[in-house]
């Protein structure tokens, strides 16, 4: 069996980009860094603006992936890039990956070429994690009229009624307690991200108060990560921003911008000094043990330009930087509450920094 990172871990869009775009501020003057990850924040990352896009990832089956969708975005129009990647139903993706193929490197011409079965069904939910939500709709399938009724509910007030009438009950309540034992993330999932997870975190209350976040202050209906979570994929009225028509011109012009890089952030962020104005780290906290959370972000501040932007994202692995390096992280706590209210991928928490240099 291959390990966890020998496999294409993540495929389709699993954060919201208004929030990166809003914390980052991005202008053509910048010169980001990101983790490429399913390829989705590259690419709506680009809708910014910036100069320079550095997509970074030691896995480089995530740089294949990233590749063949900016290969499909260069080239396709909108109803075919949505049936080639696997939104809609599509008979010849094969077919249309040969016309791209000649877009992408020897690597990943070759890994495409092996996976083949996968490019026919649709390279947007091949990852793992798209995988383990697959499991989570299986356990969910005996309340699917009730996830059907969220989900087709027009307004706020409906939706918030059958949440807390039909959905929040003793079964929800007992189902998301599972998520507490660590065996189930380790066996099931199997997500090496859970040795990481402090045995005093609240795991179960964490993701049952998000949850009723959502629920009460957004339509899923108009919710891309909702909609592939719960329902198994995206809905075409509700893509994430890279996958919607009006802004597939723009993606398609600033491609070029985008350098992709396969190494170790950490690595990297160590030899390249003093380069970037702009960082989108997702959160790489959740594959981090203290000490390397430390090192990692002491390479940040190596590699960051004065008054560089961070955006980084806590899932269930939480630490506070700028305790670690004082004085060089300021932390913008009202954008951070902000955005940890809006954003539709809602299991997430915000670091939103400036760095601020140290004097040699």
């Amino acid at each position: 069996m291959k390990s966890y990172f020998e496999n294409i871990v993540y495929s389709a869009a699993n954060e919201d980009p208004t929030c990166e775009l809003r914390a980052l501020s991005l202008s053509p003057k910048d010169r980001v860094l990101c983790i490429t990850g399913s390829g989705a924040r590259p690419l709506d990352l680009l809708l910014g603006d910036p100069g320079h896009i550095v997509s970074i990832d030691f896995n480089p089956r995530q740089q294949y992936l990233l590749e063949l969708k900016m290969a499909a975005i260069s080239r396709l129009e909108h109803e075919d890039l949505l049936a080639f990647l696997g939104v809609t139903i599509c008979e010849r993706r094969w077919s249309t990956f040969q016309t791209l193929e000649d877009l992408l490197s020897e690597e990943a011409r070759k890994y495409w070429y092996d996976e083949r079965r996968v490019v026919i069904k649709g390279v947007l939910y091949c990852g793992l994690w798209e995988s383990f939500m697959r499991v989570f709709q299986w356990i969910l399938w005996p309340r699917k009229k009730t996830l059907d009724a969220l989900f087709e509910s027009q307004d706020l007030r409906t939706q918030r009624e059958i949440w807390q009438k039909r959905w929040r009950n003793w079964m929800w309540v007992g189902g998301v307690k599972m998520l507490g034992w660590k065996w189930v993330w380790r066996y099931l999932f199997r997500e090496p991200g859970v040795e990481y997870v402090h045995d005093d975190f609240p795991v179960v209350e964490y993701v049952l108060g998000r949850f009723d976040h959502i629920a009460y202050t957004q339509l899923w209906r108009d919710n891309p990560y909702l909609n592939l979570l719960l329902r198994g994929g995206y809905h075409v009225d509700a893509l994430p921003m890279h996958l919607r028509k009006e802004h597939l011109p723009t993606i398609r012009e600033r491609l070029e911008r985008i350098e992709i890089v396969t190494e170790s952030l950490q690595d990297h962020l160590h030899s390249h000094p003093d380069t970037y104005t702009a960082f989108s780290v997702s959160d790489f906290s959740s594959y981090a043990d203290e000490e390397t959370y430390k090192k990692i972000w002491a390479g940040i501040l190596h590699a960051a330009q004065e008054d560089a932007k961070v955006c980084e994202r806590f899932c269930l692995v939480h630490f506070q930087p700028e305790l670690f390096f004082p004085g060089q992280i300021r932390r913008d706590a009202t954008l951070e509450k902000e955005l940890a209210y809006d954003d539709h991928t809602f299991f997430y928490l915000f670091n939103c920094a400036r760095i601020k240099k140290q004097s040699s």
